[in-house]
């Protein structure tokens, strides 16, 4: 086994766990932050309020349900998960900024105040992307270490 194929299960195991575990960190700021939170998504006005009374509850629960993936063995899963978010939050910020009705962001919830973090659109958009590139590429990573671990198993196999 050669010095690159040894470094590459642990690179995929800190590649899979970036993003999950930013998701649920942001979740906790949410909750801790929540009054502001829940008055951010009031300034997303394209969207209904029925819709948006459950994001308050349903975006912190499922960037909680990435992480519970995350540490229950579920890494592509959790990927998968927190790619969908990135894109939806993604695309919903964009249509209301192109609307001329750039929403506030609340994202990071008490980081951001604790960070200082001025998070205009502009930002948010390409954080969002940097993490989605991040994820596609774990995704990637661990497919490629499965089919890898499954080529060395099925080899080791027929060797015996």
């Amino acid at each position: 086994m050669s010095q690159r194929t040894r470094c590459y299960g642990p690179l995929v195991a800190v590649l899979t766990t970036c993003v999950p575990t930013f998701m649920f960190i942001t979740a906790v700021g949410k909750l801790v932050s929540w009054s502001e939170f829940e008055r951010s998504l009031d300034t997303y006005s394209l969207i209904p309020e029925w819709i948006r009374v459950g994001a308050a509850v349903a975006v912190p629960g499922a960037e909680t349900a990435a992480f519970v993936l995350l540490v229950s063995g579920g890494r592509f899963a959790a990927n998968g998960l927190s790619l969908i978010l990135l894109v939806v939050f993604s695309a919903v910020t964009l249509w209301h900024w192109m609307e001329n009705e750039p929403p506030e962001c609340a994202c990071l919830g008490l980081w951001a105040d604790y960070f200082r973090l001025g998070e205009s659109v502009r930002a948010v958009l390409i954080r969002n992307g940097i993490l989605a590139l991040l994820v596609v590429s774990a995704m990637l990573a661990h497919v490629r270490d499965m089919r890898r671990r499954t080529a060395t198993a099925v080899a080791e196999e027929d060797a015996s």
